[in-house]
């Protein structure tokens, strides 16, 4: 099961369970402590959600900005349901804004920093809803005492929790929730007037593969890749020159007039992260620009 996967149905169990407790101590939940709930429970939800699918959906952040803001808004909301109208709009309010946060990270961290932020928040996570379980246990206690001495509320229960999502977290594979950005013998690029989609191309070293250019757009567009001559290009027959000579230099440059496309077979060497973007002026600068990364 990929790493992504694992992530949301680890998210999914520790909601359902810190809800199912809550609910069931309601009645002797002050509405503070049912407020403060829901907002760490719609937060931590939004965040890591919103960022799972920024990074599963780079490229196209007004989607997995909705998605991020639903997965926050919509748990948020559900939590607060049986405690108060109060409780319910600050989780929503709450989830709405992480899952926002959380999908522009996944839009914006490079792919080499996403793991060590996505277990910083799952701990975060961790800790925050045992800190609030083991305290809502305290003060709803009817005797007024402490929890039981091995009850599940215990200290040392969570510490032992804390650890055994420490070793599953790293016992995830090297790629992990970009997963579906799956290596492809083809990729397309299509380029409209001020915009690529995808942003981002994943590549793995050493294999050929065939990258068709389509412009969409009413303007030319260039694709110029920052290689540092360790892509070695193939053009296809159909190739068209754009005052360069796609195979010479360090830099891969891509060109195809309003409507029609080109075909490259390209071979990285080196793994990395290389930036692409429209040479024409003022392209770049209205947001033709992404990065191709090769494994």
């Amino acid at each position: 099961m990929e790493a992504s996967v694992q992530v949301l149905l680890y998210l999914v169990f520790t909601y359902v369970c810190f809800t199912w407790f809550v609910w069931r101590k309601r009645s002797r939940i002050e509405p503070m402590i049912g407020m403060v709930s829901g907002m760490t429970l719609g937060m931590m939800v939004g965040l890591i959600a919103g960022l799972v699918v920024g990074v599963l959906f780079k490229g196209e952040l007004a989607y997995s900005t909705m998605l991020g803001i639903a997965a926050g808004a919509f748990s948020g909301l559900v939590f607060g349901i049986p405690l108060s109208v109060l409780t319910m709009i600050e989780g929503a309010l709450s989830g709405l804004m992480a899952g926002m946060m959380g999908a522009m990270l996944g839009e914006m961290v490079p792919y080499e920093q996403i793991e060590p932020l996505l277990f910083l928040f799952i701990m975060l996570c961790t800790f925050c809803i045992m800190l609030l379980t083991r305290h809502i246990a305290i003060i709803t206690n009817e005797k007024g005492s402490s929890p039981k001495k091995f009850g599940w509320q215990h200290p040392l229960v969570g510490a032992m929790l804390l650890i055994g999502v420490f070793v599953w977290f790293q016992s995830f594979p090297a790629a992990t929730v970009h997963q579906k950005q799956e290596i492809k013998q083809s990729v397309e690029l299509v380029a409209s007037d001020y915009f690529y989609h995808p942003q981002q191309i994943v590549l793995k070293k050493g294999e050929e593969v065939k990258v068709t250019y389509h412009n969409q757009g009413k303007l030319g567009h260039v694709v110029e890749i920052m290689s540092k001559g360790t892509i070695e290009v193939v053009p296809d027959a159909s190739q068209h020159r754009h005052g360069h000579d796609s195979t010479s230099g360090e830099e891969l440059h891509l060109f195809a007039e309003p409507g029609k496309s080109v075909s490259y077979v390209i071979r990285a060497t080196t793994a990395g992260v290389y930036p692409f973007y429209c040479t024409i002026p003022g392209h770049k600068e209205k947001g033709m620009l992404g990065s191709l990364i090769v494994k």
